[in-house]
């Protein structure tokens, strides 16, 4: 692995179900001096996927593939990738800013004074924080590309979290739950995903943080969460949550005609939340837990090299057809043009057929008044 690599405090990610206050966590710690905040990216998790399949198909034949003759290590490589990830992201900060400054949008959060992509000049922006829930599923391969990240694991109330998903369609055009109970329902998927990667990797590497405590405690649980990344306390960090930021525009206390819905999924999501904001995150972590989640990503890995020799047998057999398909459409081509010639020649036979018949006529009739003339 690269010195640079190891010695990297790493990027931030932070993880949790939709609708939980994970972009606005990120842009409050993209205040932070050392920490660039970034928009939601949802393709690193899978790229790290697809890394890896790259790593067995270059090493499949041993000795005689290219990076197992070299002796070129699978978290070597990947960690190697990751940190020119890393540190392309934070070379490209000036231009993003740049870029965030030409095409905000009138009116938005980002105009408020609190959300600032930079603060200062001196800024070094040296790591980079990342806010996409969907990330709650590829935390153990997010780790592989960096090994020094920090997961921020924000948890809201599933029913604060549940209404906000059925009127998401304002803000994206679409919903992402059709009812508040698929909303317990999909935020008990994300919250059981970053609970797993707590006790895998214990609150050294995933740290849990209660949303509660963000709108009732601001600077005391920012400055908890600084620590824990190995940052100091930057007062910036707190100014946005000074500012009430709804992008659904809609009271997150506010639950629709459902409220009471007793069934089992949504009465194991409310016990669930319940135990998350009363019991403490569990200080030690499992290595149980983490080879299971090792090997929950070696069968992602599998797959996906399923897939894609799945998709080039596909991609062989859609070839093959066309070729076969351009092969007969030529053929076709040819005997319609045979067919055509053949036609013409039958016309002027025809045509020939019918001159002949008239000269035939002809010359009876010429025969015929002959013979007349001799009677």
């Amino acid at each position: 692995m690269t010195p640079a690599a190891i010695e990297s405090k790493g990027p931030i990610f932070i993880v949790g179900s939709p609708r939980s206050g994970t972009s606005i966590l990120t842009w409050c710690l993209g205040q932070h001096p050392n920490i660039l905040g970034l928009e939601e990216s949802n393709w690193m998790a899978q790229f790290a996927l697809d890394v890896a399949s790259a790593y067995r198909r270059g090493s499949a034949r041993g000795e005689r593939s290219q990076l197992s003759a070299m002796g070129v290590d699978c978290l070597d490589f990947m960690a190697t990738i990751g940190h020119s990830i890393e540190r392309s992201i934070v070379d490209w900060k000036d231009r993003f800013e740049q870029m965030r400054r030409a095409s905000t949008v009138p009116a938005s959060p980002q105009d408020h004074p609190a959300f600032k992509i930079s603060r200062g000049a001196s800024d070094p922006k040296e790591r980079w924080v990342n806010g996409t829930p969907e990330y709650s599923f590829g935390i153990c391969a997010l780790r592989k590309l960096f090994p020094a990240a920090r997961f921020i694991h924000l948890v809201r109330d599933c029913d604060a979290a549940a209404s906000p998903m059925v009127h998401f369609e304002r803000v994206a055009g679409f919903k992402l739950a059709e009812t508040v109970a698929k909303g317990r329902e999909l935020w008990m998927t994300y919250v059981r995903a970053c609970i797993a990667a707590e006790e895998a990797y214990g609150p050294g590497i995933v740290y849990r943080v209660l949303f509660r405590d963000l709108i009732e405690q601001p600077q005391p649980a920012i400055e908890r969460i600084l620590d824990s990344l190995g940052e100091s306390f930057s007062v910036g960090c707190v100014e946005p949550l000074t500012q009430k930021i709804n992008s659904s525009q809609t009271d997150s206390r506010r639950i629709s005609s459902d409220e009471g819905d007793a069934s089992d999924v949504s009465r194991e999501a409310r016990e669930l939340s319940q135990a998350l904001h009363q019991e403490p995150q569990a200080a030690a972590a499992s290595g149980q837990v983490a080879i299971s989640l090792e090997e929950e990503f070696e069968r992602r890995v599998d797959y996906e090299m399923a897939s894609t020799e799945m998709l080039q047998e596909a991609q062989v057999a859609h070839e093959a057809a066309w070729r076969e398909l351009d092969e007969r459409t030529r053929w076709a081509l040819r005997l319609n043009e045979e067919l055509s010639e053949t036609r013409d020649r039958l016309l002027r036979l025809q045509e020939e057929f019918q001159a002949r018949t008239k000269w035939a006529l002809s010359l009876q009739e010429q025969l015929s008044r002959l013979r007349e003339r001799t009677l």
